[in-house]
């Protein structure tokens, strides 16, 4: 694991999205898959990446993407305001092919059958090449909140207060609109990345932070279980990371 310490938001969606770049622009095999979280921190990177595609800096034709989590009764046709956002923003002005995006179907019939073709899906490309994600406020990943098996795997989630309150911003800030579970990726299943990237800025991820790098590894600090993953960045400013004692630099 490492932790990169930047100056602002800015520096590290530049940072990101170069690291990103070098990844595709290496990949020597047929396609490069690339799974995102959801949230603004992750769409600010997309668009910056969407910027690269436009310079010619990058092509995104081999590339496959896989989102982690879905809000139940969301899906690609029926969306909130984030998706609605990420396809102004990022779908809309790169050059990847619409049979390469795989998100999660929250309408679906059945969500367990959902949840493991899903896993199925990402087992027949090869695995997941590249993670990218942020940090939740108490040590969430994509929608694994506190108390998640570490070992889990794409699964329905019921989501807490806390969570609801901080993703009514995708519902024009209306929590009563905000679904009360999700589809997620598990942990198991993100740690299972070739190479992980978890972009955390804020003074309000300071604590997370320091809990997910310092602390016991413990599902109460889900994203806490990175420590062990041997391919792991962190890319942090400079007030998330204040509280730390120790820090690993690339």
């Amino acid at each position: 694991m490492k932790v990169k310490v930047l100056l602002n938001r800015d520096e590290i969606v530049k940072s990101a999205v170069q690291k990103i770049v070098d990844k595709i622009n290496n990949n020597q095999k047929e396609y490069f898959v690339l799974s995102l979280s959801t949230g603004f921190t992750v769409l600010s990177i997309c668009e910056e990446l969407a910027r690269y595609v436009q310079e010619k800096k990058v092509s995104l034709k081999n590339v496959i993407i896989f989102y982690a989590g879905e809000f139940v009764g969301y899906s690609q046709v029926k969306q909130q305001d984030y998706f609605k956002q990420l396809q102004e923003k990022f779908f809309s002005k790169i050059d990847i092919s619409p049979k390469n995006i795989y998100t999660l179907n929250g309408t679906a019939e059945n969500l367990s059958l959902e949840c493991e073709q899903y896993e199925q899906k990402i087992k027949d490309v090869g695995g997941i090449d590249f993670f990218l994600g942020s940090l939740g406020a108490m040590g969430e990943l994509a929608f694994n909140e506190q108390g998640s098996s570490l070992h889990s795997r794409t699964r329905l989630k019921t989501l807490t207060s806390e969570t609801l309150k901080a993703d009514a911003r995708f519902f024009g800030g209306d929590i009563a609109r905000v679904p009360s579970q999700a589809l997620t990726m598990g942990v198991g299943t993100i740690c299972e990345a070739k190479e992980i990237l978890i972009v955390v800025y804020g003074v309000h991820k300071a604590f997370a932070l320091k809990s997910c790098l310092e602390k016991a590894i413990s599902d109460m600090s889900p994203a806490s279980v990175l420590q062990m993953h041997p391919k792991t960045t962190f890319m942090v400013d400079k007030v998330a990371s204040r509280s730390l004692t120790t820090l690993i630099n690339e």
